[in-house]
Formats: C-alpha cells, sequence, structure tokens
C-alpha cells in the first residue's frame, strides 16, 4: 500500500512563543499566563494547536490561525458556528472561548476548548479502540438528532462539489497497488463508478453527522471517546460517520464486526454502504494528486493517497463476500 503515515506526527505547527503578543495576550487574558505547552502532532494544517498548562496545572486546548490563511481561517470560524449549536450531549470537548483578534495582516481566529487528558486512537487501530468508537459515535448521534439549526450544508452537496471525482475510477492507474488490488480495481472499475455515483442518492439524508471522523479528530481516554474538529458538520444519513470510518480501521486488520453490528449500520442497504467508501476512495484518489493548500500538512497527499486504497482493500473484502 501507499506509505500509511505517522498520524501522530503529521502537523507542522508553530509554538506558542511563534504567536504574536496581542494573540498571547488575548489567550492569556483567558485561562492564565502558561507556563507549560505542547503542540499537537496531529492533523493536516499549519494551524496552532496546542495544550497550554498554567501554574496550577490546569489545562486548555487552543487553536489559532491568521487571516492570511484563508483555507483554514473558514475551518475555524465554521467550527466557533457548530460549537454555538451542538447540544450539551455531543461527545465533544466544550468551546471555552472564541475571539477574532487583530485586524488586517494581524488578525486572527482563536479558539480555546477544555482539555480532554486522552490520546489518539489508531495508531494502528486495536478491536478496543474500535468497540469505544462505535460506543462514541452511536451516542454522539442520538445527541446530534436535537441540533436546532438552519443551516443549509449537506454530505450530498459537498460530493457533488468535485464532479470529476465520479470519474476517477475509469482513468486511476493500479499497477502499482499491492497484494492483487490492481487486479480487483481492473475487474470491478465499471462497479466502483456506479458505486461512487449511487452515493449522490446513499448520503441523502436528514441527521446531522459530523462528516470528517478519522483517527486524528478522535480521542480515546480510557474507555471513553471524544469527537473534535467540528468544522464539517452537515446534513447526512446518521450511518455516514462510521461508515466512512471502516476503511482505515479495516486496513489495520481489526475485525469490524462490532460496527457492523451497532445500530448505526442496521438496516442500512449495504449497497448504500458500499457507494460511501468508493466515493470516500475516489474523492481521495482526485485530492492526492493536487497541490498542498496553503497551510495544509506536507503529509496530506500521502495520507489521502493510503485512504483510497483503505477504501479499495475493504470493498474487496465486501464484494468477496
Amino acid at each position: 500500500m501507499a506509505e500509511r503515515v505517522r498520524y501522530a506526527a503529521t502537523a507542522v505547527r508553530p509554538s506558542w512563543v511563534d504567536l504574536p503578543e496581542h494573540v498571547r495576550d488575548v489567550v492569556v487574558g483567558w485561562v492564565g499566563d502558561p507556563v507549560a505547552w505542547h503542540s499537537a502532532g496531529g492533523g493536516f494544517t499549519r494551524g496552532f494547536a496546542s495544550t497550554l498548562m498554567d501554574a496550577d496545572g490546569a489545562c486548555t486546548f487552543v487553536k489559532a490561525v491568521p487571516f492570511s490563511n484563508v483555507h483554514i481561517t473558514a475551518s475555524y470560524r465554521r467550527e466557533i458556528a457548530v460549537h454555538a449549536v451542538l447540544p450539551d450531549g455531543v461527545p465533544a470537548p466544550r468551546l471555552l472561548h472564541s475571539a477574532e483578534v487583530g485586524e488586517g495582516d494581524d488578525g486572527w481566529v482563536v479558539l480555546v476548548f477544555e482539555h480532554v487528558d486522552g490520546r489518539m486512537p489508531g495508531n494502528p487501530w486495536t478491536s478496543a479502540e474500535l468497540v469505544t468508537a462505535v460506543r462514541t459515535l452511536e451516542e454522539m448521534a442520538v445527541a446530534l438528532r436535537t441540533v436546532e439549526w438552519d443551516d443549509p450544508a449537506t454530505l450530498v452537496a459537498e460530493a457533488s462539489e468535485d464532479p470529476e471525482v465520479f470519474d476517477v475510477w475509469e482513468s486511476y492507474d493500479a499497477s502499482a497497488l499491492p497484494d492483487g488490488l490492481g487486479s480487483f480495481v481492473d475487474a470491478h472499475r465499471a462497479r466502483l463508478g456506479e458505486a461512487t455515483r449511487r452515493s449522490l442518492e446513499a448520503f441523502r439524508g436528514d441527521a446531522w453527522a459530523h462528516c470528517d471522523v478519522r483517527a486524528d479528530n478522535m480521542v480515546v481516554e480510557g474507555d471513553r471517546g471524544w469527537v473534535v474538529d467540528w468544522n464539517w458538520l452537515c446534513r447526512a444519513p446518521e450511518w455516514a460517520d462510521l461508515g466512512l470510518l471502516l476503511p482505515q480501521v479495516h486496513a489495520d486488520g481489526v475485525d469490524l464486526a462490532p460496527a457492523y453490528a451497532s445500530s448505526l449500520l442496521a438496516g442500512v442497504d449495504p449497497d448504500d454502504l458500499d457507494a460511501g467508501i468508493a466515493w470516500l476512495g475516489a474523492l481521495m484518489v482526485f485530492f492526492s494528486g493536487q497541490p498542498v493548500f496553503e497551510g495544509g500538512s506536507p503529509w496530506i497527499r500521502s495520507h489521502q493517497a493510503w485512504t483510497a486504497e483503505a477504501c479499495l482493500l475493504l470493498l474487496r473484502t465486501r464484494w468477496a463476500a
């Protein structure tokens, strides 16, 4: 397969001392002067993301990005809007403070979250972590049923944004794929294309979903799980978050039985789940061939290439059953 990135070390981030003084002053006014800080190694942006600890040992998690980084600034602004409507029962660290600090070239978006003393799952995934993830996503789906928001975002619209994605499998170069995966692609190009196009129907749903659940957007604390980075919340089928997580877990050799037994996947048409996985794979192929966006991690394209192959591995397993 493509090189599996080290998900705990994919980010290239500024340190606390690298932040402009006017940004640090605002954060200090909220949480006190930190005596120690630790940058988050996971994620695929160059934004500031760090746990800060004060003199009493209390910790918070802070994210910040300059206005000049348009891509990440838009994500952080949406994350602030999403947290304003998240119900209390959602397993997400609370947003404690947020602000836009400064103007123009000196402007920054700053967010402060409660700290969760946990770790990222999936290095590699284990059966216990999958069980925790399933339980967390079931809890999250129930809590999201009470969201009251008039935002128009949908997963269908997101899936439709790049029409080229639906033609990816026709020209995908599968010659370098390992373990016979290339022959699987060659034998199933038409089915992969049909499944990818089916996603536009499969993704229709009135539930609210995170729509970007993966290892580096989760935190495991004992047997409890948390979901972070809430900038893609949109209308989708309730199974979407768990269903689109499956390829990377399966690629690590974990039995997906606990996921397939989940209430989130009960009654889901297998062709709809296949459609979601095929679309995710096609999307990852599409983006993996593009230049890294401004402020993006140098490892993001490797991650996307690996995820595309993980989707194909899972579809091969499912279609052989």
